[in-house]
């Protein structure tokens, strides 16, 4: 009996990430690290200690060359004329500044980091809309109509995230982690706070402070920001306290605030024990079951 097996995009694309990772870990361990143990001797640098990515975990040799690797990706350009023309940085220029992983740019180091798709497309959004669907529709439509052979860059015209993950990780050496930063948004603040609340507050701040050396201002719309902070700051999440007890049943009546689902949204539960739950104990209880 013969069975089909149909090799599409995925298969065939996901069939190159697997031929091109055993190839290149092999390059790796005999050539490219003796050349980057070499470098970094000869500019007497530390080795950093970091966090193993990618397949460079699998292995002690890739291992210390994905150390040696990001620590002299960390060596600013002004040193470069000392080891410019050593056959063993051009060797490792040969693979760095490949088309296969992107554009190179040095940002400023000895040894560039190659800009791919994603990490233009991520440019364009701000880290808070930062959603993979968003990102991979952008980048494809950058190079869509272009010859664009970088690894991730074929991949994204699959729109499949796994095949592009997938890429991206095997990768990771080559391509730098995208670090943006929001805009600080302005905020007009609305007071909306009902006139008898308002009075109210004014007149336990009032007695509040006579006693009190930090003053709290008064609640008024000139003050919005102020209270508007230190709602935000007000840590609400967990907080439990016990309001009666029934002397008959022995038990005793809480009221606490938990998250809703696993949003971050509020949410008000009331309960019975047959001991008092304090702050401090309902807060480990929710964070034990997340």
């Amino acid at each position: 009996m013969i069975k089909e097996r149909i090799i599409g995009d995925r298969e065939v694309i996901l069939g190159l990430d697997y031929l091109y990772r055993n190839s290149m870990k092999m390059h790796e361990r005999k050539t490219l690290l003796p050349c980057a143990d070499t470098l970094v001797k000869k500019l007497s640098i530390p080795i950093e200690d970091v966090p193993i990515e990618g397949y460079y975990s699998e292995t002690p040799e890739l291992t210390y060359y994905f150390k040696l690797i990001k620590s002299l990706q960390n060596v600013n350009i002004v040193r470069r004329s000392e080891i410019s023309d050593m056959k063993e940085y051009q060797k490792l220029l040969e693979v760095f500044g490949s088309p296969i992983y992107g554009e190179s740019n040095f940002e400023n180091s000895i040894f560039p980091h190659a800009v791919d798709p994603i990490s233009t497309s991520l440019k364009k959004f701000s880290p808070a809309w930062w959603k993979a669907v968003s990102i991979i529709n952008e980048a494809y439509e950058n190079i869509k109509d272009s010859n664009n052979f970088s690894l991730t860059g074929i991949g994204i015209l699959t729109k499949d995230p796994v095949v592009i993950t997938a890429l991206r990780e095997s990768a990771v050496l080559f391509l730098s982690v995208e670090r943006a930063s929001p805009e600080t948004p302005k905020y007009q603040y609305i007071w909306s706070v009902s006139s008898n609340i308002e009075n109210l507050i004014n007149m336990f701040i009032y007695e509040f402070n006579k006693f009190i050396p930090y003053k709290i201002l008064y609640a008024n719309k000139n003050n919005s920001e102020y209270f508007y902070n230190a709602y935000e700051e007000n840590r609400l999440i967990g907080r439990c306290v016990c309001i009666g007890k029934d002397n008959s049943l022995n038990k005793y009546y809480h009221w606490a605030i938990n998250k809703k689902d696993s949003s971050d949204e509020l949410n008000f539960v009331e309960f019975w024990d047959d001991k008092i739950w304090t702050t401090e104990q309902y807060r480990l209880n929710i964070y034990r079951s997340e």
